[in-house]
């Protein structure tokens, strides 16, 4: 698997998601989770067991390490205009839809990846630089590194 790879079909499919929305998102780009108004940022966020293993990352001769990336969507949020806070409510939800139909229906990323899994969103309200924003965080596991084990 390559790393570099499979991230630029994330942010491919990420971008594609974001232009899906009535107002699209345009911003979409490989970098830290640092918003910049309404933009969607893919990042590297660490290792973890391989997603259809069981649990299991050893074979006799290796260890398997998937790759997680996560994507961050963020929506400014203006808390007393009811209007403006339904319509990201809507736009959460549709990039949501977006992405697990992309994701899930390329699940090996052009054959970047032996396979893909997309957790659930994760809301949150976070506030940088003195604005709110509801940001959408994902949690993409690509399956696999295989590193030998010495005998």
């Amino acid at each position: 698997m390559a790393y570099a790879t499979t991230k630029a079909a994330l942010v491919t499919h990420a971008a594609a998601a974001g232009a899906a929305l009535s107002d699209p998102i345009l911003d979409v780009r490989a970098a830290l989770p640092v918003p910049k108004g309404r933009c969607i940022r893919v990042y590297y966020g660490g290792e973890t067991i391989p997603a259809k293993m069981d649990g299991k990352r050893y074979t006799l001769n290796s260890e398997m390490v998937a790759e997680v990336t996560l994507i961050a969507a963020f929506f400014p949020v203006v808390l007393n205009d009811e209007a403006v806070t339904a319509q990201i409510d809507t736009d959460l939800y549709t990039l949501k839809h977006e992405l697990r139909t992309r994701i899930l229906g390329d699940a090996q990323l052009g054959g970047a990846s032996t396979d893909t899994e997309l957790d659930y969103v994760e809301p949150d309200l976070v506030t940088y630089n003195n604005v709110r924003y509801l940001m959408g965080l994902w949690r993409v596991v690509s399956d696999f590194t295989e590193y030998p084990l010495a005998p």
